[in-house]
């Protein structure tokens, strides 16, 4: 192989509040063994996409790319030639595949959810706590004390109260993987009384992006009327307005 990878062992046991790709994402693209973005190491790490952007910011590069779960790529010219290839549909949780890597710039827009912030549920089944939503968990398994629960199947909701009026971009909802993937489908997302969207179920696909266009509010409500809720993790994107809310 033209470039080496160096094995870096990253013992990381708590995920970070603020993690996750925000803005960030570049996209999927191709790479071969001519890498796209030439320099490289293995992450050992339950992050891998944060752990990535550590080392290519401590680097000082502004690009870097994820691919098949556990390799970190990025180079001073990492903008200039990660889409050398093309685009591709090889990845997977944004966490890239085989030949195939998740890129993403460093310097973006952060979750301003933080695990501190007053949530609501009107209801709790299987001690799916309203907590667990904004916990930087995003793990799909339930069993991983990850994921919200309602306590019945119809009319549910669940809102997070943040301390400042935000212009939100987007509200990213990770969704339950183990069981019941189709529960999400439908599911509304409101920035104050701004209805943003819904979401369309697709199999498999670990979370949501639902966008807001820049309402500004100080409460994100998600509504499923029609089945149980179920949040494995909600993130939020956007930048502290100066205007009335």
């Amino acid at each position: 192989m033209r470039y080496l990878l160096a094995v870096v062992v990253l013992n990381i046991s708590v995920l970070l509040v603020n993690g996750g790709d925000g803005d960030c994402s570049l996209g999927c693209w191709t790479d071969n063994a001519d890498r796209a973005i030439a320099g490289g190491i293995r992450l050992n790490s339950n992050n891998p996409v944060e752990d990535c952007r550590n080392y290519a910011r401590e680097q000082g590069f502004s690009v870097f790319a994820v691919q098949y779960f556990t390799q970190c790529f990025t180079a001073a010219d990492a903008a200039e030639t990660y889409n050398k290839y093309g685009e591709s549909s090889g990845c997977v949780n944004g966490r890239g595949g085989g030949w195939a890597q998740n890129v993403y710039q460093v310097a973006c827009q952060g979750n301003i959810l933080t695990s501190d912030m007053e949530v609501n549920q009107p209801d709790v089944g299987w001690n799916g706590v309203p907590e667990r939503a904004i916990d930087g968990n995003t793990d799909g398994s339930y069993s991983q004390n990850s994921c919200t629960h309602s306590g019945r199947h119809y009319q549910n909701k669940w809102s997070v109260k943040m301390d400042d009026a935000y212009a939100i971009s987007k509200v990213r909802i990770y969704n339950r993987l183990d069981c019941c993937q189709e529960r999400i489908n439908e599911v509304k997302v409101f920035a104050g009384p701004v209805y943003c969207g819904e979401i369309a179920y697709e199999a498999n696909k670990h979370f949501y992006d639902v966008d807001c266009g820049g309402a500004v509010a100080k409460r994100i409500t998600i509504v499923n009327s029609y089945n149980w809720l179920t949040l494995c993790e909600v993130q939020a994107f956007g930048e502290l307005s100066s205007g009335l809310w």
